[in-house]
């Protein structure tokens, strides 16, 4: 084979020519290298061919035209003076003017026809196409080759030669991703670092006189922070909300359907608006579902929406696996150009990234959305200053010094890094350090924005390579066993208070104050990164941005932080208000809440009871178009958005007192007062029925948190928790917990119920073979200890001789209400709130009266955000007649 260099599209490619066709003068199908390169094991490794049939699904991503022009163009942009300063294209005119054309995406059908493809599908800005097919197929289609082989024990297959494409199509296809699955992104939360927590928990502890120049009384290191710690620690609320600015998330593997639930969880629970939420589906969601991931996803939304207050609606662009949510979400964002900020809290060694054509194609994508006025912020990373590269792999990054992350070191991005945050005495900003966790660094592949290079703050752009992060918000505390559990954010996984950490909360935070400074000017800003390097006006090393708070203590193990800019905080973290005041002004006319009025077609009967509400009478004062109706029917049912005045009917199948309420956003996301309206209905209570309500429903298979504890035989897999009175239970709360199955109780677990009493203290039942292979059921108060970084279960005493368990998984755990330690006696009308429940390892309880802690790794859990409204047993026994009183 002859190699000729080749110029295609202005883009330097490989030629590829059989021998006995170029010594003959004659050409034969030449192929042209594409982006996507080789992912060739060392030679170590044994190496199989792939079966021939192996399916597979291919993304081709498409070259943009007239790139050097579009690059003129951001340029410009943010440029003050240039006549395209502060303008922004709409799709339309990215479609004509740079988006492949729509001759060429039909050339590369054509061939996906040819080579017998499947399913193909392109994408609404030609830049990406995808399709079904075989490894068979791919081989031929692309000329490479592919091989399977283990690594740390999996089978994994790789494409050991360059993707190439045939000459015809070489200025129009950029790369081909799909060829292999060794190399896969990963999120950016530090799963192992979630602990359960009571609500709201915020344990402090003194802060080491290193970090305070000797005076540890100034500063406190806080155990977890909830939204409105972080609005009152950066200053948000004295800025405006984002109410007005519509925000997107890129997430994979799952339906999403608990992660609403938990965002609507969340927000409940700390009196926020309920946000209508979008899921776009890039492609479909896998049979086999990546649960474990879903705290991710809600770490996003509650953070970024917990710190704004309120956005206009959420979008997730929703894909398979985290690899292809990236690039199919992120081409998504762009080309729908219908929200203005977006969040990746997932990220790639950057030259794996850039090995396999990733970096090439997401870039086009991150253009695209620059070039429409759209921001993407990214995590940088909970790596610290290097990136886990593989080193059986004989590939071009082998040898390289530490690196970045991709996409965070794209430079059409906001790369966001993290910091420890702490407060004083008052719950107020006090300072921040760099969490010893986040990414940051140069990179090796990307140049310097033009907006680096020009401020003189970033020393790596003086050769012009990107410098990362940008900015940094809390991300957490060190990364050691026991500190980490500080500064973790409040999140709601699963229907459970967790504990996370990571710059996966960074980035979300940084996204949720974006939108409050676009809904402050009107949604009328660009690309958000060289609108914060504007305001470093006096430019160079060690110069400061106006209104960051900037981080000058801590390391990431490569890099120190230092005044000014530097590689693990970039400029710091907001101060939003100064930041926000700081920003070119733009006027806005101002956006009047709307009001909220309800009705009910009843408000009592017998259950069941369908009830129809109307909220016609709403109205905004300002003239606003009311865009959601946002019904809460007190019931625990999902929250419910509407487009329409005319709510559809609602059927309470439960007896007993609710509040229904109404709330309306109008066009420019403003939200009314809360409207409600009290509904009553008769019937014997669920409560006095066995087993009671129902008060938790996870039917998913059980989320993993690091390790695989499970026992095969469903003893881990949590599926219902009821509560009930019955009147045979006299003055007992009777919990009945179902998991898949008992036929065999496993050594060294924990079965539990948790509940907060009236006085504040979470208090939990359980089931556990901890201390011992016989079960035992106890009962006392939860918590957790920061010091220790674990769950605490300090037991109070013995659970009632009636508990028990049953080979079909049911647990019946029966709680005296007077029993020694419920200081509050429990009475009719009292409120059970954040019930939850858990399967958990490892944790034995402290019967020695203080609090015992352990590692208790959480397998599975879930929660609900309503309370149970204690009847009383003796209630119960009236209804029936049985005459205890």
């Amino acid at each position: 084979m002859r190699r000729l260099p080749l110029y295609v599209g202005g883009v330097l490619s490989t030629l590829v020519v059989s021998a006995t066709a170029f010594a003959a003068g004659g050409l034969v199908m030449p192929w042209v290298s594409t982006a996507t390169k080789a992912l060739a094991p060392v030679s170590s490794i044994i190496r199989n061919p792939v079966d021939a049939n192996m399916p597979l699904h291919v993304i081709v991503s498409l070259q943009m035209r007239n790139k050097e022009s579009l690059e003129t163009f951001l340029h410009n942009q943010h440029t003050p003076g240039n006549p395209q300063y502060g303008t922004v294209l709409d799709t339309q005119q990215f479609l004509a003017t740079y988006a492949p054309t729509a001759a060429q995406v039909q050339s590369v059908r054509d061939y996906f026809v040819q080579s017998g493809f499947s399913n193909i599908s392109i994408a609404s800005n030609r830049m990406l196409m995808s399709a079904d097919t075989t490894a068979a197929a791919a081989q031929a289609a692309f000329n490479t080759q592919l091989v399977q082989f283990q690594i740390n024990g999996k089978t994994v297959f790789s494409n050991v030669s360059d993707a190439q494409v045939p000459l015809a199509l070489g200025g129009t296809v950029l790369a081909v991703l799909g060829l292999q699955n060794v190399v896969q992104a990963t999120t950016h939360r530090s799963v192992a670092q979630r602990v359960d927590l009571p609500v709201p928990y915020s344990a402090t502890a003194p802060v080491p006189s290193s970090i305070t120049n000797g005076d540890p009384t100034t500063a406190t290191l806080t155990a977890s922070f909830t939204a409105a710690d972080f609005r009152r620690a950066y200053d948000a609320d004295a800025a405006p909300d984002g109410s007005n600015t519509t925000v997107a998330i890129i997430s994979g593997g799952t339906d999403l359907v608990q992660v609403r639930a938990d965002l609507q969880q969340a927000e409940h629970d700390a009196g926020l608006p309920f946000i209508p939420t979008t899921v776009i589906q890039t492609e479909p969601v896998p049979q086999t579902q990546a649960t474990a991931n879903d705290g991710e996803w809600d770490l996003d939304s509650q953070s970024s929406s917990g710190i704004a207050y309120n956005v206009k609606r959420i979008i997730f662009y929703n894909g398979d696996s985290l690899d292809t949510s990236i690039t199919l979400g992120a081409n998504q964002f762009a080309a729908d150009n219908v929200a203005k900020a977006l969040n990746i809290s997932i990220g790639g060694c950057e030259s794996l990234t850039a090995l396999l054509g990733g970096l090439a194609t997401d870039d086009q994508a991150f253009m695209q959305a620059v070039a429409q006025g759209q921001t993407v912020f990214v995590s940088s990373g909970d790596a610290g200053a290097a990136c886990a590269v593989a080193i059986n792999l004989a590939t071009p990054q082998s040898g390289l010094p530490q690196q970045v992350e991709y996409p965070a070191s794209s430079p059409y991005v906001v790369a966001v890094g993290g910091t420890s945050l702490f407060l004083d005495a008052n719950r107020n900003y006090a300072l921040e350090t760099t969490w010893n966790g986040t990414g940051g660094g140069n990179s090796l592949f990307e140049p310097a924005p033009d907006w680096q290079v020009s401020s003189g703050a970033v020393p790596g752009a003086t050769a012009m390579l990107r410098g990362l992060p940008d900015v940094a918000m809390n991300a957490g505390f060190n990364l050691t066993p026991a500190a980490a559990f500080y500064s973790m954010a409040d999140t709601v996984v699963a229907g459970r208070h967790e504990g996370v950490i990571g710059t996966s909360l960074s980035s979300p935070l940084s996204m949720g104050v974006w939108a409050r400074f676009q809904t402050a000017h009107c949604n009328s800003y660009g690309f958000a990164a060289p609108m914060y390097y504007a305001l470093d006006t006096a430019g160079g090393p060690l110069s400061v941005a106006a209104g960051f708070n900037d981080t000058i203590l801590g390391s990431n193990g490569g890099y120190v932080a230092t005044p000014g800019w530097d590689y693990t905080t970039g400029f710091g973290s907001f101060d939003v208000k100064a930041v926000n005041d700081a920003l070119p002004p733009v006027a806005c006319a101002a956006n009047l809440p709307p009001t909220a009025v309800v009705s009910a077609s009843t408000t009592s009967g017998a259950a069941p009871l369908a009830i129809a509400f109307d909220a016609s009478s709403s109205t905004d004062s300002d003239g606003d178009a009311l865009e959601w109706y946002v019904m809460d029917f007190g019931d625990g049912s999902p929250v419910l958005f509407s487009q329409s005045a005319a709510i559809p009917a609602h059927t309470y199948t439960a007896p007993g007192s609710y509040t229904a309420s109404l709330t309306v956003r109008d066009a420019r996301g403003a939200t009314s007062v809360v409207a409600t309206q009290p509904i009553t209905i008769s019937g014997t209570p669920l409560s006095c029925t066995a087993p009671g309500v129902l008060a938790i429903t996870d039917t998913a298979a059980p989320s993993l948190e690091g390790v695989d504890p499970q026992q095969g035989n469903g003893s881990d897999d949590l599926q219902f928790v009821w509560i009930g009175e019955p009147a045979d239970h006299l003055n007992k709360l009777v919990f009945t917990m179902k998991v898949a199955s008992l036929g065999t109780v496993p050594a060294g677990y924990r079965w539990v119920t948790y509940f907060t009493a009236a006085d504040g203290t979470l208090y939990y039942a359980s089931m556990t073979t901890n201390d011992g292979p016989t079960p035992a059921f106890t009962y006392g108060i939860h918590g957790f200890d920061p010091a220790a970084g674990a769950s605490t279960f300090q037991q109070l005493g013995t659970l009632d001789p009636a508990s028990n368990f049953s080979p079909d998984g049911t647990i019946t755990l029966v709680l005296d209400k007077s029993a020694a330690g419920l200081t509050v006696p429990l009475h009719a009308g009292d409120r059970l709130t954040e019930i939850s429940a858990s399967v958990r390892v490892a944790t034995a309880d402290d019967s020695s009266g203080s609090a015992g802690a352990g590692p208790g790794l959480t397998v599975d859990s879930a929660g609900d955000p309503n309370p149970y409204v204690v009847i009383d047993n003796a209630s119960c026994d009236r209804l029936f007649g049985n005459g205890f009183e």
